[in-house]
């Protein structure tokens, strides 16, 4: 039976080979990437503290990306681009998973449109040169389910290759440990690797002893944490309301806008294809094969995603990261049925389809472009500051006092940024210490915001004879396209973040030194 339009065979010379396609996209990704990956003016405290993570006495972190990142820097890569490297590695190699994912469920047209649509994705762009754990884990987690997915248990185990596929499982098993030790949103694998270690073992399938022994490897997560603390505890703690219906309500919140912010992020075209694909079955010809589940799989993800960040109430896109390529599949494949239906109707539907493939990705790709490029200077006030503080060559024993606050790590942008020591400043707590004449302090309004910066400075004005350093007022402004640092606390991760993403919002460092 000849192929169809929309499936090409790979070795069709009507077309590269699926090697080819791969090296390109990976190609185009590496270089775009990389491109910009400079293009920030400072890195977010998770980041930070993921670089120093080794040296804090608690860690909220899972240890694989700092350990990565402290493997480049002894090869002498700096921290900051070392973090970002990663960053970018995973985000190019992501295209791997993604391929063989979509090619197996929907064909090789949904594939090709599916990655076409990560290469333009905003939040996959926007992440993939920060110094986060995000594109990393979305590398490792997308790996594993590649994995399940390409295993099938039972009559099949037993029939086909069983010992190969079993070995899968044990594969899948050790990328899933991998993603949790990355994000310890990859313990939503946990159930998934043991029901296939259980149905290669019900299904005595060869290799079924690598299957279920490759279980063991999730120990590692509870030894690592018995020997940290688990700081998460306490912000999910911090975050709650004082009623428990009032609680569940502010979670159901959170869930719901992150259902109302998926369009958004994906953008309106992506989403318009997505819904096609994922009420449509794959393709004919790819349908008379065993189907993989990944509808299935892709709803248990966004249910878990969901449903974990709305009970830790931090409303931030970087965190549907698992779920998009998904979601972005699915819409390759209502890309790869819109083609199908529209090249049968002549030259008219050749020109709607190629029209409408083509606003969507330049829609996408635009928004990408603009996200990273607006969003560039989060915390680039700080950095700089910190840089001011470098070159101002102080005496060793100089204390640095900053109102930079985050749960049992107090300035550690400004810290990491200078090369100093930064403590708490004692107004900030109600502290009735006083700072030592020679100090330099840093104010910062990305805490507290504004108003409560101007009463911060009049408390200090008050009780110290304090005056600007010459060259210490720095400036960052940003337009939260996606959601970000905002100037109001009230707005900073939280989903009324969105009603603003069109305002610039403006961040200021001023850096004082104490006279007396």
């Amino acid at each position: 039976m000849p192929p169809s339009s929309t499936e090409i065979p790979a070795t069709s010379p009507k077309g590269p080979s699926d090697a080819a396609i791969l090296a390109g996209f990976a190609l185009f990704n590496a270089v775009l990437r990389y491109a910009l990956i400079g293009i920030n003016a400072g890195e977010y405290t998770d980041g930070i503290i993921q670089i120093v993570q080794f040296d804090l006495p608690r860690t909220f972190w899972p240890p694989l990306y700092p350990a990565l990142i402290q493997g480049l820097v002894a090869l002498g890569v700096e921290p900051i681009p070392a973090g970002r490297l990663i960053s970018w590695a995973a985000s190019v190699l992501l295209v791997f998973p993604m391929w063989s994912i979509a090619r197996a469920w929907g064909g090789r047209r949904t594939a090709l449109f599916a990655l076409a649509l990560y290469s333009a994705s905003p939040v996959a762009l926007r992440w993939s040169i920060r110094v986060m754990t995000d594109m990393p884990f979305a590398l490792f987690f997308m790996l594993a389910c590649a994995g399940l997915l390409s295993w099938r248990g039972g009559e099949s185990a037993r029939r086909e290759a069983g010992e190969m596929r079993s070995s899968r499982v044990a594969w899948a098993t050790l990328l899933a440990v991998a993603a949790t030790m990355t994000r310890y949103q990859g313990l939503m694998l946990a159930p998934l690797t043991l029901w296939a270690a259980g149905m290669a073992w019900r299904g005595r399938a060869r290799g079924r002893w690598a299957a279920v022994a490759a279980q063991i490897v999730w120990l590692a997560l509870p030894i690592y944490l018995a020997t940290q603390r688990f700081g998460h505890i306490e912000q999910i703690v911090s975050r709650q309301s004082p009623s428990v219906w009032a609680t569940l309500l502010n979670y159901w919140y959170c869930f719901e806008m992150f259902l109302f912010l998926a369009p958004y992020v994906l953008t309106l075209p992506v989403f318009v294809f997505f819904a096609i694909g994922i009420v449509q079955p794959p393709p004919e010809e790819e349908a008379r094969r065993p189907a993989i589940a990944l509808k299935p799989l892709f709803l248990y993800v966004a249910l878990a995603v969901l449903c974990s960040q709305s009970v830790f109430q931090s409303f931030q896109s970087r965190y549907l990261l698992p779920s998009i390529p998904f979601a972005l599949i699915c819409a390759g494949a209502g890309m790869a049925r819109a083609e199908r239906f529209l090249m049968a109707h002549g030259r008219r539907g050749r020109a709607a389809f190629f029209a409408a493939v083509t606003v969507t990705v330049c829609v996408s790709a635009g928004f990408a472009l603009a996200s990273v490029s607006l969003q560039r200077g989060a915390f680039g006030d700080i950095f700089a500051a910190g840089r001011r503080i470098r070159e101002m060559h102080l005496a060793p024993g100089t204390r640095i006092f900053s109102n930079e606050t985050y749960t049992h790590a107090n300035g550690v942008k400004l810290a990491f940024a200078s090369g100093r020591a930064v403590e708490l400043i004692p107004e900030v707590e109600g502290r009735p210490e006083r700072m030592p004449p020679g100090s330099i302090i840093a104010v910062h309004t990305a805490y507290g915001g504004p108003q409560e910066t101007a009463r911060l400075l009049g408390r200090l004005r008050d009780r110290y004879n304090v005056e600007p350093i010459q060259d210490g007022r720095f400036v960052s402004r940003l337009v939260p396209l996606l959601p970000d640092i905002m100037e109001e606390p009230l707005t900073h991760q939280n989903p009324l973040a969105w009603l603003l993403r069109y305002r610039s919002q403006y961040f200021e460092t001023m850096l004082l030194v104490v006279k007396s």
